[in-house]
């Protein structure tokens, strides 16, 4: 009986279906979630894998997948222990997105401790100190206290640490009055 009440409702309705619409979950959420789920657990069992085709398989398939803590400590647990070189280089390369998680940097700082190659040990130090952590920084110092070393590596890791060193240097006079430093250079 009054139209135009009913003319000025029907849009306000409209807009309300539509914004309570966007609010509920869509089946399409759920199957997608569930898929990431199933790419994620995939990834995982290739990480287990027998085959080092398959670990760096599982390694590349990581990388797509969101980083859950189950994720990271399985690429930690290929650095570690895994007996083929390849895969381990592949997942220190791999975790190099996460080098800002605490867990990550203490896990690769552990793996160093633990490993003999050489390439391994670079690849290691490259990673700790592009976080710029103390226990990055730490861990490459204790290897270098490492008697069988090799000396390749030794002079390689004390570049590398001068490198951090200089680039944790404050820059001019400037840098040492704007900011509370605590290195020689300041002092």
């Amino acid at each position: 009986k009054q139209p135009v009440l009913q003319l000025g409702l029907a849009p306000a309705h409209a807009v309300g279906g539509v914004l309570v619409g966007q609010q509920l979950p869509s089946p399409v959420d759920a199957e997608v979630a569930a898929l990431r789920d199933e790419v994620r657990t995939v990834g995982l069992a290739l990480l287990d894998h027998q085959s080092a085709a398959e670990r760096l398989l599982g390694i590349e398939w990581s990388q797509g997948t969101a980083r859950t803590p189950q994720v990271v400590d399985a690429l930690l647990e290929r650095v570690q222990y895994d007996p083929n070189l390849s895969v381990r280089l592949a997942a220190v390369d791999a975790l190099r997105s996460d080098l800002a998680r605490n867990d990550v940097s203490a896990g690769l700082a552990l793996a160093l401790e633990k490993q003999e190659s050489p390439l391994i040990q670079v690849a290691l130090t490259d990673a700790l100190l592009a976080t710029g952590s103390g226990t990055g920084i730490d861990a490459v110092r204790k290897m270098l206290s490492r008697s069988e070393l090799d000396p390749t590596v030794r002079d390689y890791l004390q570049m590398a640490l001068n490198e951090a060193d200089a680039a944790a240097v404050p820059q001019g006079p400037e840098a040492c009055r704007d900011r509370m430093h605590f290195h020689p250079r300041c002092m």
